[in-house]
Formats: C-alpha cells, structure tokens, sequence
C-alpha cells in the first residue's frame, strides 16, 4: 500500500503542468436496485473529487461531481473548482454484468497558466461543459470493474479572450474503473485518457487521468421473484 502511494504521487507531480482544463474524476456507480446509494471520495491528477449516485428506481439513476485542485510550485499553477450533475439509465445483465449511461453538465471556475505565441500569463475563466457517459462493466461483493468512453463538450471562458473556446469543444476520456474490498467499502482505483478530438488553440489540457479512492454503498431495496421473472 505504501508502494501504491509513492506511486501515485509520482504520477501526480510528473503531470501537474499547470494546464487549463483537468478532467474530474469519473463516476461509475454501476447501480443495480432501487434506493441503493453510493458515495466516492478520491484523489489524484484531477485534485479532490467527491462523488454521489443514487438509484431512484430499479433503471434510473442520478449523480452528482465535484472537483478541487489548487496546486503550485515555481513555475506552474493551477487552480480550480467544479461541479456537476446528470441523469441516467442502468441495467443488470444476468448476475453479474451491468450497462448504464449517464448524461449531464457542470460548471466550474479555473485559474491557471497559459500560453499564448512565445509569452506566458495566468487568467481566471468560466467552464462550461456537458458530458454523456456509458459504462459497462461487472459486479460482485468484492470487485467492480468498468470501462466508460466519456464523451465532453468544453467550453472555457473570461472576459479578455484568454483561455477562451468559441464553441463547446469535444473530448473524448476512456477510463478503466476498479473497485476491490468488501460489500459496502472498497478501494478504488482508476486510469484514463482526455484526448481532445479538435485542436487547442487558446488553452491546454491534462491529457492522463489517474485517480484512487474509497467507495462506500448503501444497498436498495432487493428485488423479489415477482419482479425478476416479469
């Protein structure tokens, strides 16, 4: 575990290079029954970040994310803070398999260096951005495991034209999710790309996503055989 940690700080410090846009965490609560409720706090390249889901019924889900950077050595800074919320569907495929797609948007604030030609500067701007996420995976008591191709339209913001995007520019972010411990606790860890699928012009992105945390569930309601053979 320690090992692990070195580990990951490594990660962190070889990748905080003060960009504009640092994609959160990603929230994979492959739900399965209503009332079930999860609740994530992790850390890693995207900062803080506490998430929540919530299974309203048996296939429909909501969430909510946040995120919380400020980091800053002598040549880089950035800080920022988001949050964000989103509707969606889950399915259970026989036992073990789950299927859910999520879709909403947030909105943050960062504060970060730029680049634009040979000179250098900081800004202060708005983010905007609007996500769909599916998700497949599978679940048992003492593993979850999820693969998500996110999918983001960005768009970043402030009154001088710096770190500003014209439109709501697409990314792409597939991460690899695992859960592994016990029913109601588990570690989790995950790792991903944020590849832009239009070029940056006016501001920089982090390109890799590395994350660990601690899941806890609460579970829904069981199912009775009535409803599983209908």
């Amino acid at each position: 575990m320690k090992n692990l940690i070195y580990f990951s700080f490594i990660i962190i410090l070889a990748v905080s290079c003060a960009p504009a846009y640092t994609p959160n965490m990603v929230n994979t609560p492959l739900l399965s029954n209503e009332g079930e409720f999860q609740a994530t706090i992790g850390t890693g390249t995207s900062g803080i970040d506490p998430q929540v889901a919530y299974a309203i019924t048996d296939q429909i889900g909501i969430m909510a994310n946040a995120s919380f950077a400020n980091r800053r050595d002598s040549s880089n800074f950035h800080k920022h803070s988001f949050a964000e919320a989103g509707l969606g569907y889950f399915l259970t495929i026989a036992k073990r398999g789950r299927f859910e797609v999520y879709g909403g948007a947030g909105y943050g604030t960062v504060d970060a260096m730029y680049r634009q030609d040979i000179f250098y500067g900081r800004s202060h701007a708005k983010l905007t951005r609007v996500f769909i996420q599916p998700s497949i995976g599978l679940s048992s008591d003492v593993f979850e495991g999820a693969f998500t191709p996110r999918i983001v339209f960005l768009n970043i913001n402030n009154y001088s034209n710096v770190l500003h995007s014209s439109s709501f520019e697409p990314f792409i972010e597939p991460t690899f999710t695992a859960k592994v411990g016990w029913r109601y606790v588990k570690m989790m860890f995950q790792v991903g790309l944020s590849l832009p699928l239009t070029e940056l012009r006016t501001y920089s992105n982090q390109p890799f996503m590395f994350s660990i945390g601690l899941v806890g569930k609460i579970p829904g309601k069981k199912k009775t055989t009535t409803e599983l053979t209908e």
